[in-house]
This record gives C-alpha cells, structure tokens and sequence, in this order.
C-alpha cells in the first residue's frame, strides 16, 4: 500500500497579507475614469460590442471589450474576463460571450484591443521589474485588475451584487487574488463560469 505524501506548507513572507492589503487600497483608492465606444463593425448577432477603455493606477489607458447581450433585461450579471499570459486581449467570441451575462475583457499591456498581439516569447514579461515587490509586474496586473473589476460595476448595465471573475491561465490566477482582494467578486474561477 502507497503512503501519501505530505506536501509542504506554503510560508509566504510574513509581510505578504500587508504587501497585497496595501496594494489592494492603492487599487480602490484609484479614481474611476471610463470612456464607452461603439463602432457598429464590432457587434455581433447576439451581443452588442463596445470598446470599453479606462485609466489604470499609473494614470495610463486601457481598453477592454464590453459586449452586452441583446434583448436581455438590465442590471444584469457581468463577468471580467481576464487574460492569460501575454500582451493581448481574449477576443468577443463563442467562448467569452454569455446568453444572460455581460463580459468585460480587459488589455492589462496597452491600450487598444485590436490588434490581438499573438504571444511570441520576446514579449515574455515574467520578470519585469521583479527587482522590488513595489515594481514587479504582478502588483500592478492585480491592482489594474481590480480597477477593472470597479469600471465594471459602474456601468449601467451592470448588477454589481453579481459580479464574476475569471479567465485561463494567468487571467485564473488574477481571478483568485480578485476573490481574495475585491469585496465586489461574488464568484471566481479559471477555465469554467457559473452565471450566479
């Protein structure tokens, strides 16, 4: 008979709580500046698609996808679709559209959605920045992440008791420290979705 094996206990720094605490207060101390676009080209049969772009913690501009399911009563649920490793943003497709729920799918690299920038491993960024906790690039991705999460809520559209995070990859693991940090998060996951 096999024996299980133990795994070590994590022991993160003991100033790791106090690290993402006061980070997370940065995020939601940041202002709420959004600005909506619609091109007509971006719809879809099903939802409505615009572009959805805002200032992140360092003052600079994002944009996110923002497609609205047609004919479905408002406020309604909203996920924040975040994205996995890379430069680029999850498209408005099969796979990120819901039937009652809208997405918002967020650039954390740059501000435009379109092009999709394909990861190529010279765009790598694992480890920029990882000279001091406060200019790694994991703090700023939760911090624009969380912004993110509160543009969201401000839509109109938006039923901000049912807001869900979520993504693949990378964009999981944002997902997780949204669950922990954001009070907004009522639902998070990676690689599924559950409509609250």
């Amino acid at each position: 008979m096999e024996h299980a094996v133990q795994l070590k206990k994590p022991q993160p720094p003991a100033d790791s709580e106090a690290f993402w605490r006061t980070a997370a207060q940065g995020a939601e101390a940041t202002p709420v500046r959004y600005e909506r676009v619609h091109f007509e080209q971006d719809d879809h049969p099903t939802h409505q698609a615009l572009r959805l772009r805002w200032v992140d913690v360092d003052g600079r501009a994002r944009e996110g996808w923002y497609a609205i399911p047609i004919g479905v009563p408002t406020p309604m649920p909203a996920v924040l679709y975040l994205p996995g490793y890379g430069v680029g943003t999850a498209p408005i497709n099969e796979n990120t559209m819901f039937e009652k729920c809208i997405t918002f799918s967020i650039n954390l690299h740059g501000y435009a959605v379109e092009p999709n920038v394909p990861y190529r491993p010279e765009l790598g960024y694992f480890m920029r920045g990882i000279e001091s906790p406060q200019s790694y690039i994991y703090r700023r991705l939760v911090q624009d992440s969380i912004v993110a999460m509160r543009v969201l809520a401000a839509q109109a559209e938006v039923d901000s008791s049912k807001l869900i995070a979520a993504g693949l990859s990378q964009g999981g693991g944002l997902a997780v420290m949204l669950g922990a940090w954001r009070r907004l998060t009522r639902c998070q996951g990676g690689g599924c979705l559950r409509i609250l």
